[in-house]
């Protein structure tokens, strides 16, 4: 939904990262902070050694620094499918899917997000899920195709984008 408000380089605005509700002036943020019952309950984790260890689920470094600055004792699971949803590396996960080009760059995406991770949590134990990318996750579908789209994923025509995505379909 949108109420037409047009917004320009310099305005300030705030974004609601649970619904995507743009916000027009700028809101007072706070860091995460673990207080309260929850903080209670883990800090007994941490005052028994051995006992119990709190992990998180991290899928780059930016989230797996967060964990550790949080006490995080590792990461419980690192999806690796999830860290080519970025706008930018999706359409390269898309071509090396759908025509097999791009796996090098596939990789380095890989490489530099497990050295980030792997660095955050510094000895710490994780978990990686190995690449199973849901193809429905990843390809667009049918009625979303369009030349632009065609041609960003090497395809002359849209018809033959459509074509290959059919042809990968799940059952």
């Amino acid at each position: 939904r949108t109420t037409g408000k047009i917004f320009k380089k310099n305005d300030i605005i705030s974004i609601n990262g649970s619904t995507g509700e743009v916000i027009g002036v700028e809101i007072a943020t706070s860091r995460t902070a673990i207080k309260g019952s929850f903080g209670e309950v883990l800090s007994w984790a941490d005052d028994i050694p051995d006992s119990l260890k709190v992990l998180t689920n991290a899928d780059s470094g930016p989230d797996a620094t967060k964990a550790a600055e949080l006490g995080a004792m590792g990461i419980g699971l690192v999806r690796t499918e999830h860290m080519f949803f970025n706008p930018a590396r999706l359409p390269v996960v898309r071509r090396w899917i759908l025509r097999g080009e791009g796996l090098s760059e596939v990789k380095e995406f890989q490489r530099t997000d497990f050295r980030e991770i792997f660095e955050a949590m510094d000895g710490k134990p994780v978990t990686v899920r190995l690449l199973d990318p849901p193809l429905h996750e990843f390809l667009p579908r049918p009625a979303q195709v369009n030349m632009e789209l065609a041609n960003q994923l090497g395809y002359t025509e849209p018809d033959d984008l459509v074509n290959a995505i059919e042809e990968l379909h799940e059952e």
